[in-house]
């Protein structure tokens, strides 16, 4: 049974337990989406003294994760594209010392690591014409304007910032009336005995008729840094991997909402963390624009099932134990259809009338002794659109007939179902065609 916690800490605190490496991400957590404005609004939100939503963390120790889970670190660096969102970057994945680390974050990562980012990372913007996987970029920093007569807010604009919050790259141009924001971890910032002189050094080149303005914000940002328990948490105790994973996807809902594909790609890479990258040197040449979605569908064909489309460990294991036997199976696949004249690609925007052929060529060694039957059944399923509605019970259907029928594909399998069944018309159409 889970154990709930609820406790708070302060910005510093989170951060450097990420530092120190106490915090993690599990494996299955999405990468890092949001843009330079996303960032720059929390950070307002956050001197306007509007909460921040609570965080959900997952207590791990040796009880609930095993050699084999995976986590990840969170970023130290992010480059933003010219549209000012963030490059999509794999996070590397690792094991944990839960002597070390005892903390991973299922809700929140995207504002933990906004914050991260901001005092303790470095950002860029990618220059326009540069690769996206070229190193570096234009230096940027989140800065806030202390000088109230330099600040043009829209007042009327519906959810604009308040203060004057913004990346910049104009490092050289900088004003010197802006500060900043993660020099705020400076030790004379917080230490009680300087901090007054350092913020009257920072606010030395702002006009008089600003400095009580420009005291007060370095002040609370102080305070909502060091202070204040903004990072408000529930921790889960006592909780077994698969139901995190559960947990992750209903807490995924809010924010950026992922794609059901994007979080049974994060889940089975949580158990393989090299999935994505077999699945890149595989979806080449016939295979080029079938997608992710067809290697996860064809893994649920053959080891799971297929109508709840839920991978979990047993499936992602068994398609990474059998990566060379399923491999074998496309590539059979390929053949078995280039000596009916049809190339596979030609499936690349219908590929879930292949999967009963995959399913049939992986369990029966002896599939080529049957190819009028193979044949049979593609000319019915595209002829008859087969799979032009209910999808999943269809492919479901087929499952339990093959197995029915000694893992074979037959024509006498495919007379005896309705909705595949030929009349004299369409066997006349088909020996025609």
């Amino acid at each position: 049974m889970s154990r709930l916690v609820d406790s708070s800490i302060s910005i510093y605190e989170a951060l450097e337990n990420i530092k120190n490496g106490k915090y993690v991400m599990p494996a299955f957590q999405r990468q890092y989406v949001w843009s330079m404005e996303q960032v720059e609004k929390l950070w307002d939100s956050i001197l306007l003294d509007y909460p921040i939503a609570t965080f959900l963390f997952w207590h791990v120790d040796d009880d609930n994760v095993t050699w084999d889970t995976y986590f990840c670190n969170f970023l130290n660096d992010v480059t933003f594209d010219n549209r000012k969102q963030a490059d999509t970057v794999n996070y590397e994945l690792s094991n944990i010392n839960v002597n070390l680390t005892d903390t991973a974050v299922l809700d929140g990562q995207q504002r933990l690591t906004s914050l991260f980012l901001s005092l303790y990372g470095e950002a860029f913007i990618r220059q326009k014409y540069a690769r996206r996987k070229s190193s570096g970029g234009i230096v940027t920093k989140l800065l806030i304007e202390l000088n109230k007569n330099k600040i043009t807010v829209d007042e009327e604009e519906y959810n604009s910032k308040k203060f004057d919050i913004k990346f910049s790259d104009k490092i050289g141009k900088q004003s010197p009336t802006q500060f900043e924001i993660k020099n705020i971890l400076d030790v004379k910032f917080q230490d009680e005995r300087t901090r007054d002189k350092a913020i009257e050094d920072a606010i030395s080149n702002v006009p008089a008729d600003s400095k009580n303005y420009a005291r007060n914000i370095l002040n609370k940002l102080y305070n909502k840094v060091f202070a204040e328990k903004l990072i408000r948490y529930t921790e889960i105790h006592d909780m077994k991997q698969d139901d995190a994973l559960e947990m992750f996807v209903r807490f995924n809902s809010g924010g950026k909402a992922l794609r059901k594909s994007e979080i049974t790609m994060s889940i089975l890479e949580a158990y393989w963390p090299s999935a994505k990258t077999e699945f890149g040197k595989l979806l080449v040449d016939s295979y080029e624009n079938f997608g992710t979605d067809f290697i996860i569908r064809s893994a649920l064909m053959l080891y799971g099932d297929v109508v709840k489309s839920n991978i979990n460990k047993n499936i992602a294991e068994e398609l990474k134990n059998n990566w060379n036997d399923f491999k074998k199976a496309l590539k059979n696949l390929e053949s078995i259809l280039k000596d009916m004249k049809i190339g596979v690609s030609r499936f690349s925007g219908s590929w879930n009338v292949l999967l009963p052929i995959i399913y049939f060529i992986y369990y029966n060694p002896d599939y080529r002794n049957n190819l009028d039957g193979i044949r049979a059944y593609l000319t019915r399923a595209v002829l008859f659109t087969y799979f032009q509605s209910g999808t999943t019970s269809k492919l479901q259907q087929m499952k339990s007939r093959i197995n029915e029928n000694e893992h074979e594909i037959s024509v006498e399998m495919l007379n005896q179902m309705n909705d595949l069944r030929a009349d004299l018309r369409t066997v006349i159409y088909i020996n025609y065609v």
